[in-house]
């Protein structure tokens, strides 16, 4: 709730910013395609062992994401082609983020695919819930990405993505609880 108030405030006061980025040539695809360099850019720094600076592009990443849907929305230019950037960018390159800091030496391999598993649990119950058109609470599609933040800031990359896991599998536990109890 607090979230959508945020966006909705957030949108009051830039919405006009943002129709003018369409005015100058930055569609909302472009913009998601700024996400996915911006992305790809924190990952090889990440790999090159530069945690600041990938952490620098991560937080670029995450700006470029959050408004590319709000233009979208504001001038009215949804397309199929903008929701599959979305997802590569979402769901694509912030795996590669995961990696670089394995092959960077920054997290083992048995850490990288605890946390790659615990995501991809929760994301294919909150897929199956919508497929099967269950309901769902509100939270489900709440994930703990956001962690890399902390973690390549701090250097603490290890404590951050063990607090991911549990995080992926809390919110699994709870969405599948929440579902259960909704749907009986």
């Amino acid at each position: 709730m607090l979230e959508d108030y945020v966006k909705k405030e957030f949108q009051k006061l830039f919405g006009p910013v943002f129709i003018n980025l369409k005015n100058i040539g930055f569609t909302p695809n472009r913009i998601t395609t700024l996400s996915i360099f911006s992305g790809i850019v924190a990952a090889l720094f990440f790999y090159k062992g530069s945690l600041i600076t990938g952490g620098i592009f991560v937080l670029l990443d995450y700006f470029f994401d959050g408004i590319d849907g709000m233009v979208a929305r504001l001038t009215n230019n949804l397309s199929n082609r903008g929701f599959i950037l979305d997802h590569l960018s979402d769901y694509v390159i912030r795996r590669i983020w995961y990696f670089s800091l394995t092959l960077g030496g920054f997290l083992s391999y048995k850490l990288l695919s605890l946390t790659i598993f615990s995501l991809a649990i929760s994301v294919f119950l909150m897929n199956l819930a919508m497929i099967k058109k269950l309901k769902i609470p509100y939270w489900t599609t709440a994930w703990a990405d956001w962690l890399i933040i902390p973690a390549v800031f701090s250097g603490e990359i290890i404590l951050f993505f063990q607090m991911m896991i549990m995080a992926h599998l809390i919110l699994f536990s709870l969405n599948f609880s929440m579902i259960m109890y909704l749907n009986k």
